[in-house]
This record gives structure tokens, sequence and C-alpha cells, in this order.
């Protein structure tokens, strides 16, 4: 295999945190040793980020993918800190999580930005609970979910909290549209914005 096809493969079984099977992959060969190395180096460090939050959170990196409710309300969640997730989200890292709570971390518009970058077609297949309330949110954090969800994330969702941030008619311009195409969203709460 040319290193491009290795890449994809290590890729796809790169799981920030599960690095086991891609490691495993690249034991089985001194053929794979040196040209999956950088992958391995890349995919050590992203579960470095993945513990470290998890250790952060309180919450066990090992039992995460099995989570379906998370509330991380409060935890002084950082822009990084939404990094770190969006890189496990796109990973596949939370296949089963059906409502989560970001409350009152005050990650502003460049946490969104950071979160949002891991919210692709089919991002949070099974999430129909969104709670951002209370997290300096102004109106280019609502254009990036607005962003997303036009590119497929998020498709079952059911409640949205956005109330006490800053995103401004401008915000609720750029979600109108997209929250429209969602045909399970039953509770939208944008109180004190």
């Amino acid at each position: 295999l040319s290193h491009d096809e290795l890449g994809v493969i290590v890729d796809g079984l790169a799981d920030p945190l599960q690095p086991v099977v891609a490691v495993a992959l690249s034991s089985t060969c001194k053929g794979l040793r040196t040209p999956l190395q950088v992958a391995l180096e890349v995919l050590k460090e992203r579960h470095a980020r993945a513990v470290a939050l998890c250790r952060k959170l309180e919450t066990s990196f090992t039992e995460l993918p099995a989570a379906e409710v998370l509330d991380w309300s409060a935890k002084g969640l950082t822009t990084d800190d939404m990094a770190t997730l969006a890189m496990i989200l796109q990973t596949n890292g939370l296949p089963r999580l059906r409502e989560i709570t970001l409350h009152a971390n005050g990650f502003g518009d460049a946490g969104m930005q950071a979160l949002c970058e891991g919210l692709g077609h089919g991002a949070f297949p099974l999430l129909h609970t969104l709670l951002l309330s209370n997290n300096n949110i102004g109106p280019v954090g609502a254009e990036v979910l607005a962003a997303a969800l036009s590119q497929g994330a998020l498709p079952k969702l059911a409640l949205l909290n956005l109330s006490t941030n800053r995103i401004g008619d401008q915000g609720v311009a750029a979600l109108a549209a997209q929250l429209r195409k969602l045909p399970a969203l039953t509770m939208l709460f944008l109180p004190q914005n």
C-alpha cells in the first residue's frame, strides 16, 4: 500500500479515545512502523488531549463512547476544550450521545467555532438535546452553528437552548433558515439575547 492509502486506513482507525487499534496495526510488521510513525505521533497527541479533557470533566475516557447524556455545565470549558470535543466528534467518539449540556462555560464565539468544526454531515446523529445557554455566544457563534446545521449536523435535534447569550438579530436570522429544516425540533429557547 502507498503512504496515502496507509494514511487513510490509519485515519479511519485513529480513535483518540481508543488508540490501541491503530497502534496494533502499526505493530503487525516492520513495513508499517515507519510510514505510520507520524500518524501515530498525531494520534498520541490527540489521545493526550482527550484524556486531559476527560480528567478536567471528571469523566472516564473509556466510558465516554457509551455515554448517552453528558452534563458539562459550569466546567470552565475553553476554546481548546471545545476543539478537543470537536476532534472527538470527528472520530465518532460519542456515537450514542442523545443529550449534552454545556451551560455556563463562557467559551464564546471562538469556542462555538471550535466545536462546530467537528459538526459535519451526520455529526451527533442521535442528539436530540443541545443546551448552550450562558456561554457568551454572539452572532458569529450562531452563524457557525447555522453553517454546521446546513451541512447536515444534528439531524434529530428536538431541543436547542441558546438563552442568555448575545446572538442578537443577526444570529437569529442566520439560524432561522436552518432550524426550519430540522423536522424534530420542537423546543427553541432564545430569551436574554
